[in-house]
């Protein structure tokens, strides 16, 4: 049976919070479940045999928030890279395009067309390597549930 993470059913997990927590509290909860689960992608790809050690650059709705960036940086242990490109997906299609159109090698392309750097958020000296670990033991207990629920 086809797990709920490849399956797209779900995407983050809300944990470790009670009646107690406070708004901010759930709004690292929903960071950390989301971008844990962006890491355990990062994982996969790396255990295929993919190089993904390079600079980390954000693109998109999250990478808009400098809290979501600062979360990133703290659970890589690695600075997080925002850069001047809001439209990044469109503007790698073009670099490839005019490379292509020039006969020109696509590495030349793409550092004359590099855009600027807007921020770099780096990690806090703060424990949250553990974190990673504890988010698998939850996710696989939430893809165990969910499979459960789906028989």
């Amino acid at each position: 049976m086809a797990s709920a993470r490849r399956t797209g059913r779900w995407r983050g997990l809300l944990a470790n919070l009670s009646n107690e927590s406070a708004r901010e509290q759930l709004a690292l909860a929903a960071f950390e479940g989301v971008l844990l689960g962006l890491l355990a992608g990062h994982s996969a790809i790396q255990q295929a045999g993919a190089r993904a050690d390079g600079r980390v650059v954000v693109a998109g709705g999250g990478a808009r928030s400098s809290a979501y960036r600062q979360v990133l940086a703290d659970l890589l242990g690695k600075p997080v890279h925002l850069l001047d490109a809001p439209e990044a997906t469109a503007r790698g299609a073009c670099v490839q395009a005019a490379a292509v159109l020039q006969n020109r090698d696509i590495r030349a392309m793409r550092e004359e067309w590099r855009p600027a750097v807007l921020s770099i958020d780096h990690p806090r000296n703060e424990a949250v390597q553990d974190l990673r670990a504890k988010y698998q033991v939850v996710a696989d207990v939430a893809e165990r549930v969910s499979l459960e629920i789906r028989d």
